[in-house]
């Protein structure tokens, strides 16, 4: 363990900070130095570019292609099967009038802390972050998942255009019925429409 010959590492650093990355660098290099077969994973491009010395790409479990180098357009290519401007079409503009759909004031609970945002409709709003940063706390929150300290959660609030409806989510019924946020986690094995109803079984079925 101390002293491997062969070492294999999957996405060792999915959850590291910049600085715990470095540190995980340096070892891998004095042990790549000492004479140990290193095969390092990654989905991060620049790790991948920085530590090997021989690249293996890979697709759908099949090998692609193996060099010293891949410049990170071509790489991107053997990985997917499609080009860069495929992958990433121009955004369309939001209007400026686009409506709000979405809006949190100040949400907090033991794990968040003064949380606001507004969504306008036909936006996409990402939320990033490393592991344990608050990101499921959020959207439970906002789903009002039971657990969740929902007395000290900030109220939030979906628009329609013609309506605006107050939330403080106790538990997931109580959020508004707009047409802001009705899909809350969703269970893989279930169909987006079976998905979209659990939260509201009561409304559509009767018995179970």
């Amino acid at each position: 363990m101390r002293e491997p010959r062969i070492l294999l590492l999957d996405e060792p650093t999915s959850a590291l900070a910049e600085h715990e990355v470095a540190w995980l660098f340096g070892l891998v290099r004095r042990l790549r130095d000492a004479g140990a077969a290193i095969l390092f994973t990654s989905h991060r491009w620049n790790e991948v570019a920085s530590l090997a010395d021989r690249i293996t790409i890979l697709r759908n479990g099949e090998h692609v292609a193996t060099r010293e180098r891949f410049d990170e357009d071509e790489a991107v290519t053997l990985m997917t099967g499609r080009t860069i401007d495929r992958m990433y079409p121009d955004k369309p503009a939001l209007a400026d009038d686009a409506d709000i759909v979405l809006e949190a004031d100040d949400l907090r609970d033991d794990v968040l802390d003064g949380v606001s945002f507004q969504l306008r409709r036909g936006e996409i709003l990402g939320v990033g972050g490393l592991a344990g940063q608050g990101q499921p706390e959020l959207f439970m929150s906002l789903f009002g998942r039971a657990g969740r300290r929902a007395t000290d959660i900030g109220p939030w609030q979906a628009r329609a255009p013609t309506q605006t409806s107050r939330c403080d989510p106790q538990r997931p019924r109580d959020r508004p019925r707009t047409r802001g946020p009705q899909d809350g986690g969703a269970h893989a094995p279930m169909s987006v429409r079976d998905n979209l109803t659990l939260a509201m079984l009561d409304k559509v079925a009767r018995g179970g």
